[in-house]
């Protein structure tokens, strides 16, 4: 078994995802929106070739403005458990990243609560969204949050204010 640091030594990996995560740029936009990121964007930089777009689009807010869902947490989790079957090298590394994850942003995952479960139920029942979308489309509307998700087609429907950083052009 290959050690965690020698991997991201043999992948090129120079930056830490939290150094990434919590490090400011300077310059960077201050909207005065906060946004609630879906689990393809906040999984897409330790993609193999990640989205330029979606990097730079990370860089560009502030990281105290970015939050996530307990939801996302357990679509994470549930990968990484998937991973490890397969390759439990990269799973190790993600189970690391995902342990930091956790810890940097601490109270910015946000619970499914009986309100946010009471506004899914509102959104689902005229025209049903995928489960866990839906939950985060009444998470980003019970907190006065745009999702930040490539999930567009299903979050459109739901009034949610979104936006899709695969497709941020800076």
């Amino acid at each position: 078994m290959i050690d965690i640091r020698e991997y991201r030594r043999l992948r090129g990996e120079e930056t830490s995802f939290k150094d990434f995560l919590m490090t400011p740029v300077p310059g960077a936009a201050d909207s005065g929106f906060t946004d609630l990121l879906d689990t393809n964007v906040l999984s897409e930089p330790q993609r193999p070739r990640p989205s330029e777009a979606v990097l730079g689009w990370l860089r560009s807010v502030r990281p105290e403005e970015l939050w996530t869902s307990a939801v996302v947490v357990g679509e994470l989790r549930k990968g990484v458990e998937l991973l490890r079957l397969r390759d439990a090298t990269r799973a190790g590394c993600l189970d690391e990243w995902l342990s930091v994850l956790v810890r940097s942003y601490g109270d910015r995952i946000l619970p499914v609560t009986t309100e946010i479960a009471e506004e899914w139920g509102h959104l689902d029942a005229p025209d049903p969204l995928p489960v866990l979308d839906g939950y985060l489309a009444a998470t980003a509307r019970m907190h006065g949050l745009t999702l930040a998700t490539r999930n567009v087609k299903d979050i459109e429907r739901s009034g949610a204010s979104w936006l899709n950083p695969f497709e941020w052009q800076g």
